[in-house]
């Protein structure tokens, strides 16, 4: 759990170093993280290589594990994580209830 945090700290300072353009390149809505190649566009999360995950409206990269923050739904490792709304793992993606009528 802790470390899971420490994710999360981690993913947080990177948005704001996008937003101050430090690590990411930003265009206007759009975020690439250098390197990583974590990419949004509008507001889905195209993924380059490694898994990407949304937090907002930035898209971020966590190696291997994401979370979720929000009403967004991520993979945690290879298990669907969820706050307060429910998701359902398909294959290597993540969806919200609702849009899928299945459980693992």
């Amino acid at each position: 759990m802790s470390k899971d945090m420490h994710d999360v700290r981690t993913c947080l300072s990177r948005i704001h170093a996008c937003q101050k353009k430090e690590e990411f390149s930003p265009f206007g809505q759009r975020c690439v993280l250098l390197g990583q190649r974590c990419v949004l566009l509008g507001q889905r999360c195209v993924r380059l290589g490694q898994r990407c995950m949304r937090l907002g409206q930035r898209c971020v990269l966590l190696g291997q594990r994401c979370v979720l923050l929000g009403q967004r739904c991520v993979l945690l490792g290879q298990r669907c994580v969820l706050l307060g709304q429910g998701c359902v793992l398909l294959g290597q993606r993540c969806v919200q209830l609702g849009q899928a009528g299945m459980t693992q």
